[in-house]
């Protein structure tokens, strides 16, 4: 009997140890991860400090950038929406043999 408790605790330690060390990978995964997008908001709000500092003292090359932004996301949903199009027109045209 003594034995037998004694096997059944050491099977659920090893479980426990398991499970606690794939929890400790999905932290450091997530923290990892929230580095990152950390770094991405660093990006984000210098990008906008130098956006409002052009705007203040250059407001003609900050209009020509904005202007240069909305061709450039213009012309990007423009190829999207023209791509799908594209790899569906040669399976169209192509013809089932028998």
């Amino acid at each position: 009997m003594r034995e037998a408790t004694s096997q059944r605790a050491q099977t659920m330690d090893v479980r426990d140890q398991t499970e606690l060390g794939q929890l400790n990978g999905t932290v450091q995964a997530a923290m990892k991860e929230a580095a990152t997008w950390r770094g991405h908001v660093v990006l984000a709000v210098t990008e906008q400090q130098r956006r409002e500092l052009l705007a203040e003292k250059h407001p003609a090359f900050h209009q020509a950038e904005a202007t240069a932004r909305k061709l450039a996301a213009a012309a990007k949903q423009r190829q999207q929406a023209q791509a799908p199009a594209r790899v569906e027109a040669p399976a169209a045209t192509v013809t089932p043999q028998q």
